[in-house]
């Protein structure tokens, strides 16, 4: 069985990729609704069609795009799920309106009538709904038949009742629908009893486009030395001691010491043989490659420069190593690349560098559980034994500081004149402009945000040192690019890939703050896990990373391993969700990475819609708030988290990102005091005064 998938630039739409190709045994055409003609798609040897959801009203042409037409001329079996259904009553007189409430994340129980698309389905089964739009229960066209309701006796399921036609308002694609995949079996069933022979030249299963790279002539290759170190370093002691004083370093810290996200912490600075910066503007879409003080500069996306690097270099390493990081870049990705991902042009230039990376060829890499050190560094096959040289040279140096004991000071760190880019009135009102796209059907979450800057004149070390004592981190960083210097607190993982191709996600969407009394913070923990709203920010962007995952990954690999679970850290309680797949054999882990990002967590959900919007409500760039932070390893590893509770500090400005996501059940009010509530981390740390 060959299906058509339309996808109505929906974020939920690989989803549905994944499943039919489990299903049909090979995957779906995948055509969005505005890139091919009506007669091109004519032209396409396909068994039945399947129109996904998607933001908007069906009505709108710049909504729906072709599908109209599909679904009134094209004689093969139509499924049409969430905005595809609504297309379909509205193709033959239906009236679309709006739901008494909006359903974004939520759970209802379904009746139907026994229709033969639910065969093998009870009643009163529970499904995910994700919208704010309805058919009409009292204007029906004769030839629409409504065959499922909803516990508020809103249409879920309507047939054609002459034509192989079905729709489905709910999203049988959700990870907490209940036999979703057994009502697209019963389609799939049905389309191969009705199916009329279309006998038309396939062009394609896949119209996505490739990235086309510039290749360097030749392989260059590596192999990594290792020396084992068993002595407990400080890494804070060290960092402070030998790296602090550089005019660049990375420091991906994780000073949970306890948690196994936070087991190594890597440092490195930019004082190898091989070690180089590589800086991205994308509104030109310019690399410059800084080298020895030598600037050059070339035309490429930094994906495609990353991509082109592992692809034409490889790494050898005799020692099996407990981490995956085999030197390579570390860095930033600005939130701006939503432009090479997306195609979306920002409107507000970012004041730094979309992406910036050093290449890291030696390295300290501390094993915070086992409490020892490894010295790692990259050496050219036929290059002289500098790496060992350098060995010795940090050995001696990290001797000096072996007994060393930590010295938190505890300075005073002031700040001018706190100044927010949107103030408390606009920034509601935008939370109102959300709430009303909400409830149009153009978005199911919008992550609104916005930025805080001060004016400051005190030692970064020193703070960010401090700042780490006070608010422990999985993925605590600090990275220097000459004046630009970012801390990071990021408890959230985007993306860690390993050399095999193992894909793992930690999207964290609902937080309440952790009780000194025992039994009140377990009163909060079951809060967390109950919280109708925390539940529906967090399974919309469940459900949209198992999307972003969907393309990329193996069919039948993408899997919830945690779904809404809580994970307790020393101030706050958070629900986390795990999601796991497997790289096909043809990808890279840096297609995944464009096919990832923004994070979802950041963005909402659908996200290319949802990022238009935020461009307009927003009044300037995100810059690297909102991007990720970690490494890209040279055989292909990956470790990112989300750039949030981050401060960028840059000429005497502290900048700190902060935001939340509005969906409909958001109070403007609450939703404007978690922001504040955000910021706690840097301003308990910050005396704000308004002189210096």
């Amino acid at each position: 069985m060959q299906t058509l998938l339309i996808d109505n630039y929906d974020s939920f739409t690989n989803n549905l990729y994944q499943i039919i190709s489990e299903i049909n045994g090979i995957p779906p055409i995948i055509i969005k609704n505005d890139t091919i003609s009506l007669e091109d798609l004519n032209n396409l040897q396909f068994d039945n069609i399947v129109i996904s959801p998607g933001p908007g009203n069906p009505v709108n042409s710049h909504d729906f795009g072709f599908c109209n037409n599909v679904i009134l001329t094209l004689d093969a079996p139509i499924l049409g799920i969430c905005l595809g259904h609504q297309g379909i009553a509205a193709a033959y007189g239906g009236v679309i309106k709006h739901a008494i409430e909006p359903m974004h994340g939520r759970l209802s129980n379904i009746i139907h009538n026994n229709d033969e698309l639910f065969s093998g389905i009870p009643n009163n089964f529970r499904v995910t709904r994700y919208h704010s739009l309805i058919v009409s229960n009292c204007m029906l066209p004769d030839c629409i038949k409504a065959i499922a309701f909803s516990e508020d006796n809103e249409i879920m399921a309507l047939r054609h009742t002459s034509k192989p036609q079905w729709g489905v308002q709910y999203h049988p694609e959700s990870i907490t629908t209940h036999f979703g995949k057994v009502l697209l079996e019963n389609f799939m069933k049905l389309s191969s009893l009705r199916i009329k022979s279309i006998t038309k030249n396939n062009n394609s299963s896949d119209m996505s486009g490739n990235i086309i790279y510039q290749c360097p002539q030749e392989k260059t290759k590596y192999k990594l030395l290792v020396r084992k170190i068993n002595k407990h370093y400080k890494s804070e002691i060290i960092f402070k001691n030998i790296f602090s004083n550089s005019k660049d370093y990375v420091w991906l810290d994780g000073n949970l010491a306890n948690k196994s996200l936070s087991r190594f912490s890597i440092l490195a600075s930019q004082n190898g043989p091989y070690s180089y910066q590589v800086k991205y503007n994308v509104l030109n879409k310019v690399i410059t490659i800084i080298k020895n003080g030598v600037e050059n500069t070339f035309s490429e996306s930094i994906f495609e420069y990353l991509e082109n690097q592992l692809k034409f270099s490889s790494v050898e390493c005799e020692d099996k190593l407990p981490f995956n990081f085999k030197c390579g870049f570390i860095g930033y990705l600005g939130y701006e690349l939503y432009k090479d991902c997306l195609g979306i042009e920002p409107k507000y230039n970012s004041p730094f560098p979309d992406a910036n990376f050093l290449f890291i060829d030696r390295a300290l890499v501390f094993d915070n559980h086992q409490n020892c050190l490894y010295l790692i560094a990259l050496e050219k096959i036929n290059d002289s034994n500098q790496a060992i040289s350098w060995f010795n040279q940090i050995s001696k140096e990290l001797d000096r500081y072996e007994m060393m004991q930590k010295i938190i000071r505890k300075n005073e760190f002031v700040a001018l004149n706190e100044k927010f880019s949107i103030n408390k009135k606009n920034y509601i009102d935008n939370i109102n402009n959300c709430l009303e796209r909400i409830k149009d059907g153009d978005s199911y979450e919008i992550c609104l945000t916005n930025q805080v800057e001060y004016s400051i004149k005190f030692d970064v070390t020193d703070f960010y040192l401090q700042l780490r004592e006070q608010n422990k981190a999985p993925f605590s960083a600090i990275l220097k690019f000459n004046d630009l210097v970012i801390c990071s607190m990021s408890v959230e993982r985007f993306l860690n890939i390993d050399s095999i191709g193992n894909v793992e996600s930690k999207p964290i969407k609902g937080t309440l703050p952790r009780s000194i009394d025992l039994d009140e913070d377990g009163k909060l923990k079951t809060l967390l896990q109950s919280d109708k709203k925390f539940i529906s920010e967090n399974l919309m962007i469940v459900d949209l990373i198992r999307h972003d995952l969907g393309l990329v990954c193996e069919i039948g690999s993408v899997e919830v391993t945690k779904l809404m679970a809580v994970e307790s850290f020393p101030t706050v309680h958070q629900l986390v969700s795990t999601i796991r797949g497997k790289l096909k054999k043809d990808t890279t882990s840096i297609e995944c990475i464009k096919s990832m990002f923004p994070g979802g967590s950041m963005t909402g959900a659908p996200k290319k819609r949802t990022v238009e919007i935020l461009r307009e409500l927003e009044t300037n760039a995100r810059g690297i708030y909102s991007g990720a932070i970690g490494y890209i390893s040279l055989d292909g590893a990956v470790d990112l988290s989300i750039v949030i509770r981050t401060g960028v500090i840059n000429n005497s400005k502290l900048s700190i990102g902060v935001g939340g996501a509005i969906i409909a059940m958001s109070s403007p009010e609450d939703e404007y005091n978690e922001i504040l509530l955000k910021l706690r981390g840097f301003k308990n740390l910050l005396k704000i005064t308004r002189d210096l």
